[in-house]
């Protein structure tokens, strides 16, 4: 498991974010449910923004 490389490679020429941050997203009435389980939304009506220096975590019931 250590030795698997990632599925995702890292950009070749990353670019940092300004510092400050600057700027917001926002999100207004999402809808989301998993694939394998189309018929219970785990999103219904949802809607967020979140400013710079705000940190945010979205848990569920499951963790």
């Amino acid at each position: 498991l250590m030795r698997a490389t990632p599925a995702i490679a890292p950009p070749a020429s990353p670019v940092a974010l300004p510092q400050p941050p600057r700027g917001e997203v926002s999100m207004s009435a999402v809808d989301f449910a998993y694939p394998g389980r189309p018929d219970l939304p785990a999103l219904k009506g949802f809607s967020l923004t979140v400013r710079p220096g705000e940190t945010v975590a979205l848990v569920g019931p499951s963790g």
